[in-house]
């Protein structure tokens, strides 16, 4: 799950053009990419070309996306998709959390509103990853990812209808992303 979740401040740092934060993002999913097997997803090469073009969005958007495409072909290609169900799920908790956090207090009106309608179409995806996580129930390591994400979609369950989405809800929602993520990143 925390190679999903370095996918995610990836993607985050070339968003926000946050270059300078990228290196350690990499190295960090490097190392855990080689602790899974896949030395191929941030080769030499990845980490060399980064260097290259440290600053030009396009150029790094396709480096991870290259590299994290490697991760999910491996472990597709040698039957580990229990492992790349997890590498997805880390990565849409890092969405969701840093777009939680980037939202912050901010009331739902005009400017806001494009987020507050990326959070709660979230709640489509989360269903989806319970269903994928549950794929693999019987394995006793699954147990407490699939309840904490459940968790999760139970307070998408109260949340008011999307149009209506309060700061209340958004801070609610936020407490339970940040509680789960921060039992994923502290193993």
């Amino acid at each position: 799950m925390n190679l999903g979740i370095y996918g995610g401040d990836l993607a985050y740092s070339i968003t926000y053009e946050k270059f300078d934060d990228m290196g350690g993002y990499l190295k960090c999913a490097k190392q855990l990419a080689d602790d899974l097997g896949i030395p191929l997803a941030f080769d030499q090469s990845a980490l060399t070309t980064y260097k290259k073009y440290k600053t030009n969005k396009d150029s790094l958007e396709k480096i991870v996306f290259n590299s994290y495409s490697e991760v999910d072909k491996t472990l597709k290609s040698n039957e580990r998709i229990g492992l790349a169900s997890l590498v997805v799920s880390g990565g849409w908790l890092e969405g969701l959390y840093a777009t939680l956090t980037t939202l912050g207090n901010t009331p739902n009106n005009e400017k806001s509103q494009t987020l507050y309608k990326k959070i709660w179409e979230q709640k489509n995806h989360l269903t989806m990853i319970i269903s994928l996580l549950e794929q693999f129930k019987d394995d006793k390591s699954f147990t407490p990812i699939i309840q904490d994400f459940k968790s999760i979609k139970t307070v998408y369950d109260g949340l008011s209808e999307k149009s209506s989405i309060n700061e209340a809800e958004i801070a609610g929602l936020a407490k339970i992303v940040g509680e789960v993520r921060s039992k994923v990143i502290s193993h």
